[in-house]
């Protein structure tokens, strides 16, 4: 393939993702980043194994700074406690990423990794609670108001 191929064919898989991210529901978006960072600290684990530090580093950067986004685009509006919570926990997946790539150490980005995917099940089990209460409640409306639309006939014998 040549430059100019590869080139188009970078392009075009990055327009994909701008409209894939552009066009998704918000619920699944959070989805999305929690992805892009579990992604990034296994090719970070990758190149600590393969001893490619340039890999290494630049994977484990892209996951800190999606982590480090996750912190500061929490509101407390969640709940006091949900915010410390969480907030703490990203600060904590945060310092061992950052960790694991001064030491090259597989068990700090381990420990990292396995918070991520706790996270990423746990949003996932609340975004498909969250769409199947709203299903449940678009059903329950639409047998309310099939029920309400229900007309008497009109009589008209005289």
């Amino acid at each position: 393939m040549t430059a100019t191929a590869t080139g188009k064919q970078s392009q075009l898989v990055e327009q994909y993702f701008k409209v894939h991210v552009g066009t998704a529901p918000k619920d699944q978006l959070l989805l999305m980043v929690v992805d892009g960072a579990v992604r990034f600290a296994e090719r970070g684990r990758e190149a600590i194994e393969k001893n490619d530090l340039e890999e290494k580093n630049n994977a484990l950067q892209r996951a800190q700074g999606i982590v480090m986004g996750l912190a500061n685009a929490l509101s407390p509006e969640i709940g006091d406690q949900i915010y410390m919570d969480l907030r703490g926990l990203y600060f904590f997946v945060y310092r061992r990423l950052i960790e694991a790539n001064l030491e090259h150490s597989l068990e700090k980005i381990d420990e990292a990794l396995k918070i991520l995917l706790e996270l990423r099940e746990t949003w996932r089990n609340a975004v498909e609670q969250y769409r199947n209460s709203i299903a449940a409640e678009l059903a329950a409306e639409s047998t309310a108001s099939d029920a309400g639309t229900e007309r008497e006939g009109i009589s008209v014998s005289g």
